[in-house]
């Protein structure tokens, strides 16, 4: 087996064995390789004292990050210059206490008893590297190439003990089950039930991680369905949980649930941007909430403005960015967008407007995934003729150079500076007044014309507020 490595790799290895060190390759990269993937990430693991370790990293130069609740835990951290991120280089560790959240670690120069504290016996693998990226026979005790080629999630040791050493590894195992169809959890889903309440005592910051790593995994929905069989959706996404069994109307054939995660796993082939994954997974998230069965059939009246509500806030609550929670609610918002032959260009450009210059062929691609994910238009095309037509309209707009977005305004928040305005809310409520005007009278996206506008109805009113006598 042999891994490519950058040159700091290789460096800190050839330190590591001049110190007469050890140097492993652990868990998800053996893992990747033996399943035929290249491994995005390599987790190096070492048997030396840091102190002994330090004197010959000074003299070569090589300077971990200050980082002290990592070196608590064993872990020097460097960067990378060649690909930008962290190489983590971690002395071989034991729990000495855990809390279900926390773990309190003693160090050990057995790579045994460092295999030992990890979750799943697939990722309880190591093979010792040497600097050319050339590793030994791999340090399987737990199994795990036979449960790979299984396709089986276990534990490493007793379920019970893992599971409440850290409460995330019930949400780990299920993201596992998303690397690819066939895989299953045949040990543990019963303690999973039994302690699924104590997720609650995990942050949200860490529940988020697992959540948008299973989100890039070959078959996404495999993990929700496994969250949802052991009741855990129900606890950290009660929204999408409540889409289970949810029949639709004669436009589906299949449930709520069932249906977005379809829509989830055709996504796959069409974005590698999580957010637009997560978007296309909750774009109906809200229908249950609204269905109102109407002769006979169901409706789902305004489920796009409540499902954008529902998302903004349940990514609020899971630490999504600012910037994500208002993508995501954007795309669930504008999903059930309709345009016909004779919607006039205003309307399309307002719609641009609100959707942004990059989104709106995020909204096409959420399409595709919705009707490659409805049962009833099996053996149909993703793209339709109408969603053609549209696509071709707004490039022909934005190539024409037809003012749609802030971007194509005649002036800019400089320009605002300039003139004496102080950037703040008003910046926003500016551009969005002065867009309006533009989408609809083209010919008044000039820097004269809005300047003057903006000096007559921001800043001259702002000086008289101002000067005004008090009354």
């Amino acid at each position: 087996m042999k891994f490519k490595l950058t040159a700091a790799q290789q460096r800190l290895i050839r330190i590591v064995k001049s110190a007469s060190g050890h140097v492993f390759v652990v868990g998800g990269a053996i893992r990747d390789r033996m399943m035929g993937l290249e491994p995005k990430d390599l987790d190096f693991a070492h048997n030396l004292n840091h102190d002994t370790l330090a004197d010959y990293l000074a003299y070569e130069g090589m300077f971990p990050i200050p980082d002290e609740k990592a070196r608590e835990h064993g872990i020097l951290r460097f960067n990378d210059p060649e690909t930008g991120k962290l190489i983590d280089l971690a002395r071989f560790r034991r729990d000495a206490e855990c809390d279900g959240r926390h773990a309190k670690v003693e160090f050990t120069v057995r790579i045994e008893e460092d295999l030992a504290r990890r979750d799943l016996t697939i990722n309880a693998m190591a093979a010792e590297i040497d600097e050319n990226g050339n590793c030994e026979d791999v340090i399987d005790p737990y199994q795990g190439r036979e449960h790979l080629l299984s396709k089986e999630l276990r534990f490493v040791g007793n379920s019970e003990d893992r599971i409440t050493e850290d409460y995330l590894r019930m949400m780990r195992i299920c993201r596992f089950a998303a690397l690819g169809e066939g895989w299953t959890i045949p040990v543990a889903l019963d303690t999973i039930r039994k302690y699924k309440v104590d997720i609650t005592r995990v942050s949200k910051e860490r529940i988020h991680d697992e959540l948008v790593k299973g989100l890039m995994y070959p078959v996404p929905s495999r993990m929700f369905r496994a969250m949802q069989s052991v009741g855990l959706l129900d606890i950290v996404f009660p929204d999408l949980a409540r889409g289970v069994g949810c029949e639709q109307n004669v436009h589906h054939a299949e449930p709520v649930f069932d249906h977005l995660l379809r829509c989830l796993d055709a996504s796959v082939e069409l974005t590698d941007n999580p957010m637009l994954r997560l978007a296309t997974l909750t774009h109906d998230i809200a229908k249950p909430h609204t269905k109102k069965m109407i002769n006979g059939d169901a409706t789902f009246y305004k489920h796009e403005v409540v499902g954008a509500s529902l998302m903004y806030e349940w990514m609020k609550e899971y630490k999504f960015s600012r910037k994500e929670c208002e993508y995501v609610s954007k795309m669930v918002r504008h999903h059930q967008w309709r345009f016909e032959d004779d919607t006039s260009d205003k309307t399309i450009r307002h719609w641009l407007q609100d959707v942004g210059k990059t989104e709106w062929r995020d909204l096409i691609t959420l399409r595709m995934a919705d009707r490659l994910g409805n049962l009833k238009k099996a053996g149909r095309p993703a793209v339709t003729q109408k969603m053609r037509e549209l696509v071709n309209r707004v490039e022909a707009m934005i190539a024409s150079g037809t003012p749609i977005f802030k971007e194509d305004l005649a002036i800019n928040g400089d320009d605002l500076i300039t003139m004496g305005i102080k950037p703040g809310p008003v910046f926003k409520d500016i551009f969005s007044n002065i867009l309006g005007i533009v989408i609809a009278e083209p010919e008044k996206n000039t820097r004269s014309w809005l300047t003057a506008y903006v000096e007559k109805n921001y800043l001259k009113k702002g000086k008289e507020a101002k000067e005004a006598p008090a009354q």
